[in-house]
């Protein structure tokens, strides 16, 4: 073979060896070019995928900040209630409280009514007890009586015009003195030694009954001057007063008065002596 033929046969060679690398990579260039493409597409398509995804950032943070509000509401409203419910409470116990203020004024008064009720009926029963006691004393004759002639003032009553009580503790007075008699020394006001006890049965007495005032009244029989025998009961009286006084009795439950010889009890006798005359009475004048 000669040089020249040997040159073309390398070259057509090449050419086909050329040829064949071309067909068998022509596939490879193809993918290559796809991905290139697809590459391209990629990284055309960043931006809006970058956009998308912040969008959905911002979506999803709009539903976060959406129910983060939606919870802030919720709870608020849940507050609110609360606050509600608390005031609702408060005011009930409140009212409950006024109710409660109420009950107890009610109660009060009540019980006041009650007790102004009992004390109505009390007093309405004294006062129908004391005027079936004053319809039984009018009813009733005395206890005893009392002269006229003795002297009275302002509310002092004579004893058969003062209660049954007192004309019943007038009458213990009577007999007790009857039986124990005050004496004193002849012409004098000086009372004896065996006289003072009666005086302190008598002290005694206005003890028991702390209402009663009494009027102490001295006597004498008609033996001598009258001017005399009145200034004689007049001293006696005082006498017995200040004894009593001395014993722990208020000067104001008593009154000392004299009557000489102008209420006796018996007659004289025709030289005017009289032992009964002589005496000093203990009389009931308030009660």
């Amino acid at each position: 073979m000669s040089t020249e033929k040997k040159i073309l046969f390398l070259f057509l060679s090449l050419i086909t060896l050329i040829i064949t690398c071309v067909f068998t990579h022509v596939g490879d260039f193809v993918k290559d070019d796809k991905t290139n493409i697809k590459v391209n597409e990629q990284i055309n398509s960043e931006p809006d995928a970058l956009k998308t995804l912040i969008n959905k950032i911002k979506s999803f943070r709009l539903r976060e900040d959406e129910e983060s509000k939606k919870e802030i509401l919720e709870n608020k409203k849940e507050l609110n209630k609360s606050s509600t419910l608390d005031d609702n409470l408060e005011k009930k116990e409140e009212i409950e409280t006024v109710k409660e203020k109420e009950v107890e004024v009610e109660q009060k008064e009540l019980s006041d009514d009650i007790s102004n009720n009992k004390i109505e009926e009390e007093l309405e029963k004294q006062s129908i007890e004391s005027e079936l006691v004053q319809e039984e004393e009018k009813i009733l004759p005395p206890l005893i009586t009392l002269d006229k002639r003795y002297r009275r003032t302002g509310n002092e009553k004579l004893i058969q015009n003062l209660s049954r009580e007192s004309q019943e503790i007038q009458l213990r007075f009577n007999d007790y003195i009857k039986q124990n008699p005050i004496i004193f020394r002849r012409v004098s006001d000086k009372i004896t030694k065996k006289s003072n006890k009666s005086i302190q049965t008598v002290a005694l007495i206005l003890e028991e009954y702390p209402n009663i005032k009494i009027e102490v009244a001295g006597h004498t029989d008609s033996a001598g001057a009258a001017k005399l025998n009145q200034r004689i009961s007049e001293m006696r009286a005082l006498s017995v007063k200040n004894k009593l006084i001395s014993l722990g009795i208020s000067k104001e439950r008593i009154k000392a008065r004299g009557y000489g010889e102008g209420i006796p009890l018996v007659q004289n006798s025709s030289k005017g002596y009289s032992q009964i005359n002589r005496r000093v009475e203990f009389n009931i004048i308030e009660e």
